[in-house]
């Protein structure tokens, strides 16, 4: 292979091999290579990882990084790009490499797929290009977990080990990583797979952070934390008192840079005064481990080239090739373990920072998400996505900041009359009284209040009597079909029949009519569009009426969801002897009536398709909790048996140390026997020179009974003419060697001490 010195805008051949000029940045883009000098302000360079994040960005997960040996973090954070885009990571032996600093530093992400010997790289790499030259089984991606049994396996044994359920998450991410790992583990079929994941616990740990590997990076797109620091921040903190809290929320935090960025941007905005108030991040995802990395706080030196030297320098602490973050920046944020999809939201919250999340989501679990977040808000707090990411159809619920940067306001969670608006419709607002112990003004500001129902008793009628003669009988049903509202008189086509009251609209409608607006509620609901049928014809006593129904869905407001409106429109008496006229128009009644009894067999056909899908998914599930179930109780039987043994144990070092008591009492028996029946007098002192024990021998010369022991013996009186025995007890414990000499007590005996 020809090994050359890579050039600019130079197209990439096979088998070549490009080494970096000296002084260059290397990158990839639309397979060129591109040379570049590094930026200087930005302080130290780290090629490898700018080369590792273009060419993760050209080629996707075809892309192969490798680390070998080096000083330093370079690569590492390159690593986490070639990840995040589905392609292999390999590093080399640290035990095999010169320098291990960029090995090792690469192996800590948990992100690298083999750590293998140089030599061993080759043969490696031809293994998985063989593997890929052959296609993998399962090339297409199902519709739905249930369409193939092996990945629904896959699925349930990941949540059976993470408590985790990928239903949620788009299929189509989640397929293509699977397949790398079936890739890396060289097996063609999802169902080895399946096979081999139940028995390697060590790979559904590595499937499951594959699957959860995000991209993320310190201030990572800047223009949108610019942004966040001149119009959000301020915002957040205009008009409240010191002492008041903040509250933030960084769900899908991954490891911790963007809880982390936020924190910087609070400090930076508010300088010395943050220490005033009470801010709080909360930081969540699923991965516990990255949670641990977040905690720790230690990023490889490669984040110099996200940080300028100022907010290095301020925020961090430099430790050999890492930085930490310093303790007041961690201090801010509170990381914890939570599944945005199931776990419950915190709440009162005036910031929420979710980026690159939603778009792993299906659209379903996205509007659960973004509902989620419109709970959790406080009312015109703020919310910011991702740059790919959007509102759909939770946009009624938030206002627009600054559509490019995805920033977002949340309405209010209730709509009603603010009693300040009240004095805006003509009548000046009256002078407040003084305060009452509820907070309102009294003496006066009622006027507006009185004028009000004054307006709505001379309105109401009016507004009845222009409806009255504007708008045909109509009946307002929920999503329901319940009834919640009747205008006019509707009693020739909706009726209650005698028995238990029932206000659904089916139930009391004439039965000429029951089929076509059963039909048209089905399509309303569904087609979000007003339907209208013509003429149809109702048999009222002996008379033959053609009336015209539409059925007119509300605006898509979020107190009106689901809600329509069902009109009824007289259009005359059809005679019961124009036979001619009869027949055609019961034969384009038939004809209607055939048609949407069509539509409405192919719409009930669909909805028991769907039904039967989620009956055996559900089934399937239950049999996965079931079998969670066996597994648990397996687990509580090992566990039973293991306290079994560890009883048995406990009962065994016990009678071991009643034999060790037993041994002792025997010995300081015979101590005291010996100490008793000894003729030479006998004082032992702790280390401290306090009385532990003695005999009765030595009571001639020293005055002691039993409750000096734990005296000093230098508060003990006795009747030797020499006080130098305190001091020689010192000098031996010192580490002195034992000491002897002659000693007359008082009553004129003579001892040898």
């Amino acid at each position: 292979m020809p090994v050359m010195q890579a050039q600019n805008d130079i197209d990439i051949h096979v088998n070549a091999v490009y080494l970096i000029p000296p002084g260059r940045n290397l990158t990839v883009q639309r397979r060129k290579l591109l040379l570049a000098a590094p930026e200087k302000a930005r302080g130290q360079n780290f090629p490898i990882n700018i080369f590792f994040d273009s060419l993760a960005e050209d080629v996707g997960d075809r892309a192969v990084a490798i680390v070998l040996s080096g000083t330093g973090s370079d690569g590492t954070l390159g690593i986490r790009s070639i990840k995040a885009m589905g392609g292999l990571a390999l590093a080399q032996d640290e035990a095999s490499a010169r320098f291990d600093g960029m090995p090792e530093n690469a192996i800590a992400t948990g992100m690298v797929d083999f750590v293998c010997k140089p030599e061993e790289t080759p043969p490696l790499l031809l293994r998985l290009l063989f593997g890929r030259k052959h296609k993998i089984e399962d090339a297409h991606a199902p519709e739905t977990l249930g369409d193939q049994s092996s990945f629904l396996k896959i699925f349930m044994l990941l949540r059976a080990r993470k408590a985790l359920d990928f239903s949620a998450y788009k299929l189509a991410t989640i397929l293509r990583r699977v397949r790398r790992r079936m890739e890396v583990n060289m097996l063609d079929s999802s169902e080895k797979y399946a096979t081999f994941l139940q028995g390697s616990p060590q790979e559904v740990d590595k499937l499951f952070h594959e699957l959860l590997i995000g991209v993320t990076s310190f201030y990572r797109d800047e223009t949108t934390w610019q942004l966040v620091a001149e119009r959000v921040v301020p915002q957040l903190f205009a008009g409240k008192p010191p002492g008041s809290q903040i509250r933030v929320w960084v769900p899908g935090c991954c490891t911790g840079e963007e809880a982390y960025t936020l924190a910087m941007i609070f400090s930076e905005v508010l300088g010395p005064s943050l220490k005033d108030y009470d801010v709080k991040i909360f930081a969540t995802d699923v991965d516990k481990k990255s949670l641990e990395f977040a905690g720790i706080g230690r990023y490889p030196e490669g984040i110099e080239t996200q940080l300028t030297p100022e907010q290095l320098q301020r925020f961090f602490v430099k430790q050999n090739d890492s930085y930490k973050i310093s303790d007041p920046i961690r201090n801010l944020v509170i990381f914890a373990a939570q599944n945005i999809t199931a776990d419950p939201p915190f709440s009162r919250i005036d910031l929420i920072t979710c980026r690159n999340l939603l778009i792993y989501l299906h659209p379903s679990a996205q509007r659960r998400v973004l509902s989620t977040f419109h709970f959790a808000l406080n009312p015109n707090a703020f919310l910011v996505l991702g740059s790919s990411e959007s509102l759909g159809e939770a946009g009624n619920l938030f206002t627009v900041v600054d559509s490019k940067n995805k920033v977002f306001q949340a309405l209010g969670k209730k709509k009603g009359l603010k009693l300040s608006s009240l004095t805006s419709h003509g009548a000046p607002a009256a002078p407040a009284g003084p305060r009452s112990r509820f907070g309102a003004g009294t003496g006066g500001g009622l006027g507006p209040l009185m004028t009000l129902p004054v307006r709505e008793d001379i309105m109401r009628p009016m507004t009845d009597s222009l409806l009255s003669v504007c708008l045909p009988p109509t009946v307002a049903v929920n999503a329901n079909g319940e009834i919640v509202h009747i205008h006019g008189d509707v009693s020739p086509f909706v009726r209650h029949s005698p028995g238990r009251a029932s206000l659904n609209i089916l139930k009391g409608t004439h039965k000429d009519l029951c089929v076509t607006i059963g039909i048209a509620l089905s399509r309303v609901q569904s087609e979000k569009s007003r339907i209208s049928y013509r003429e149809v014809a109702v048999h009222i006593d002996d008379s033959r009426i053609l009336v015209d129904v539409s059925v007119i869905p509300f605006p898509p407001e979020r107190q009106h969801v689901g809600f329509c409106a069902i009109a009824f429109e007289t259009r005359g008496v059809a005679s019961r002897f124009t036979d001619v006229a009869a027949d055609a128009t019961t034969n384009s009644e038939s004809r209607q009536r055939i048609a949407d009894l069509e539509w409405e067999l192919q719409n009930s056909r669909e909805n028991l398709h769907a039904v039967i899908e989620e009956l055996e998914t559900s089934n399937e599930e239950l049999q996965s909790t079931n079998e969670e179930l066996l597994a648990a109780n397996e687990e509580l039987q090992s566990t039973n048996e293991e306290l079994q043994s560890l009883n048995e144990e406990l009962h065994t070092v016990n009678a071991e140390y009643q034999l060790r008591i037993e041994e002792l009492t025997e010995a300081k028996s015979d101590i005291d026997n010996l100490l008793k029946s000894s003729d030479i007098g006998v004082i032992l002192l702790d280390k401290q020179l306090r009385i532990r024990k003695f005999n009765p021998a030595v009571t001639r010369e020293f005055h002691l009974i039993e409750s000096d022991l734990g005296r000093p013996i230098t508060h003990v009186s006795n009747r030797f003419k020499t006080g130098e025995l305190p001091g020689l007890a010192e000098e031996v414990l010192r580490g002195g060697s034992h000491r002897t000499f002659e000693a007359i007590s008082d009553t004129g005996s003579q001892y040898s001490v």
